[in-house]
């Protein structure tokens, strides 16, 4: 089994040697580039906050990369989670105006952090950079103009070249999918790159051999190169860092990937 969107940790602990997952990125990488490109920055951020939603997935990405931001040299100056159901967020809001982070750091899917992003807003929150991990077009529909500036992640993005870029490229055009509005498109494909790669590797549909082709293989993707660990997680594989600017979604790092020059710090979020 190739999975695609299965990025927490736990599930690659249990000795499942049948099972594979693509996921772009895993917790561990998720925001890799984000802080190689952020800590590279002048005026260099001090202080990042984190606010996060009551999920297994948004929760595992604080929790890590609190830890890494630390390591960083970032201080964690604030942290609050809420639940998806929450609609006033004054209390968390103002905790974080007055606390003047540099970075503020959101961990949560698209729906629920709308209000949150359009309180921020309306209480004149500032910071060198909002970063929403992770960004879509339901996201960008509903908060319009608020979300100019904002930064996330996204495994791959149409435009960044890489092997069979042209290839997803036109199964996206065939298929009327944009991929902002369905993020986790990418991870799907990968999962079929992979296996019908490991099939050809192998020289058969066989149980064992494919087996075998997926835990020895390297794997191409427009992601970039796929190589799974012990627990069949696919461990290397980085995601590109987005911006919002002027309405459209610009990929800003790696900058050998970037189409645009990251904004920094925001204009919007001065």
């Amino acid at each position: 089994m190739v999975m695609a969107n299965v990025a927490a940790l736990d599930i690659f602990n249990r000795g499942l040697k049948y099972m594979f997952a693509t996921p772009s990125p895993t917790v561990p990488n998720w925001d890799v580039r984000y802080f190689d490109m952020v800590m590279k920055q002048t005026p260099k951020p001090q202080t990042i906050y984190f606010v996060t939603q009551d999920n297994p997935i948004t929760k595992s990405i604080t929790d890590f990369w609190s830890k890494k931001a630390e390591e960083a040299g970032l201080k964690v100056i604030g942290s609050e989670m809420f639940g998806v159901q929450l609609k006033d967020f004054t209390p968390i809001v103002l905790k974080m105006r007055t606390a003047k982070p540099d970075i503020i750091y959101i961990s949560s899917f698209d729906n629920p952090s709308v209000p949150l992003i359009q309180q921020m807003r309306q209480l004149k929150v500032k910071a060198l950079d909002v970063h929403h991990t992770l960004l879509s077009g339901t996201l960008e529909r509903q908060l319009g103009k608020d979300i100019e500036g904002v930064t996330g992640m996204m495994a791959w993005f149409e435009g960044v070249k890489g092997d069979y870029a042209e290839f997803s490229e036109n199964i996206l055009k065939r298929a009327k999918i944009n991929m902002f509005d369905y993020p986790y498109t990418m991870s799907r494909l990968a999962a079929y790159l992979v296996m019908w790669q490991a099939i050809e590797k192998a020289g058969a549909v066989d149980r064992e051999k494919v087996k075998d082709a997926l835990y020895l293989g390297t794997f191409k993707a427009p992601t970039g190169d796929i190589t799974f660990n012990e627990g069949g997680m696919s461990y290397k594989t980085l995601s590109y860092t987005l911006q919002i600017q002027q309405g459209k979604v610009k990929v800003v790092w790696p900058q050998d990937k970037a189409t645009a020059k990251l904004i920094w710090p925001s204009p919007t979020w001065q």
